[in-house]
């Protein structure tokens, strides 16, 4: 599976649609790229066997994936599983997918997922990892996705190989999710396990752009929602409500702000006050509120964002939220979801980089200038 001699295959300029299983698929590879493809209703047959995704890929070293449009889908978006270090996934529109946008499953990074644009999912997230450490997730738009816009666990004792050629446990450790827009995912924004010191833990997420509100009111339901998870058990049930108990307790939450924390155990959601406190992730992230008014103070009113995915185009009414948070640079993010350069002093979250005062218009496609 390291030879040298293998791969550097070019897949690119394609229609691919119509598949009764899987669209895309290879093993074993190094410096392959995928590119520019536009990859339709794959798995229309509705197989449920864990090998069918628009892009499936195995021991997918040095790899590219770039610039595809994947759109409904019957099964995952990009799958990356068992190893794929090395690798990047960028400049991809991946909409109405069934189970995940994209999937980096079972290895060790360096691996980079950045200036994507992953919506609608049904019946899953925008960007899923599990058995996956060493991810960068930055740029991104998740958007509209059924489940959460990112989850992250571990569900095995599997051992993968590293970028060093050795076999190691897999983990869930190591993750970037950095200068990303998650928009109205419907079951939350992210969700992590909790750290744990050895197999969970440098997991960093920042600088990120969260709205609720734009594609339904959310009533009767917590907005800016995230979730620390237990990973199939490795990490003992009852470490969540007695660490966010701690954390409360030590920054004097009072009793009226706290959950009852036997019932919040069986559904581990997170406002976002408590996901700062017990993570100390999102520290520099702007929420947006939910007043149903004008935009102001990031407050974000429904209908003022909509993406097409017959149409390809994104719509915002104002773009004045998406300029009110700078983002620190992303080592090895160059450029946007339009191959323009991005300034270093002058980074906004998302994959794009210009806005226009009021109404933009985005069109996604990423093999086209604007």
């Amino acid at each position: 599976p390291h030879s040298d001699s293998i791969g550097y295959h070019i897949i690119e300029d394609n229609i691919i649609k119509e598949c009764g299983a899987g669209g895309i698929a290879g093993a074993y590879q190094r410096n392959t790229i995928i590119r520019n493809n536009i990859i339709e209703n794959c798995n229309y047959m509705g197989f449920t066997a864990p090998e069918t995704g628009g892009i499936k890929v195995h021991f997918f070293y040095d790899g590219l994936i770039e610039g595809n449009i994947m759109r409904n889908n019957h099964c995952s978006g990009i799958w990356l599983d068992n190893v794929w270090y090395g690798t990047r996934v960028t400049r991809n529109v991946i909409v109405g997918s069934r189970g995940h946008g994209i999937f980096v499953e079972m290895g060790y990074g360096p691996c980079m997922v950045d200036n994507n644009i992953v919506a609608y999912t049904k019946v899953g997230e925008g960007i899923y990892m599990h058995d996956a450490s060493g991810v960068v997730v930055a740029h991104n738009l998740l958007f509209a996705n059924e489940h959460f816009g990112l989850y992250a666990r571990i569900v095995s004792d599997r051992r993968a190989t590293n970028y060093l050629h050795e076999k190691e446990i897999v983990a869930a450790k190591d993750l970037k999710i950095l200068n990303n827009i998650f928009i109205d995912n419907y079951r939350g924004h992210i969700s992590l396990p909790l750290e744990d010191g050895k197999r969970v833990v440098n997991n960093k997420s920042d600088f990120n752009l969260f709205i609720n509100g734009s594609q339904w009111q959310w009533a009767g339901l917590a907005h800016h929602t995230f979730t620390v998870g237990i990973s199939g058990g490795i990490i003992k049930s009852d470490s969540l409500p007695n660490a966010l108990e701690v954390v409360m307790q030590k920054n004097d939450i009072p009793d009226s702000l706290r959950p009852n924390f036997t019932l919040w155990k069986d559904q581990p959601l997170l406002r976002s006050e408590w996901w700062k406190l017990l993570t100390q992730n999102d520290q520099n992230s702007l929420f947006s509120g939910l007043d149903l008014g004008q935009l102001k103070d990031g407050a974000i009113a429904r209908g003022s964002i909509s993406l097409s995915d017959r149409n390809l185009f994104l719509e915002i009414k104002n773009g004045e939220i998406f300029t009110q948070l700078k983002c620190p640079f992303v080592k090895g993010v160059e450029h946007d979801f339009y191959n323009s350069k991005i300034a270093n002093d002058d980074v906004f979250p998302g994959p794009f980089q210009q806005y226009h005062q009021g109404f933009n218009r985005f069109v996604l496609i990423p093999f086209k200038k604007p």
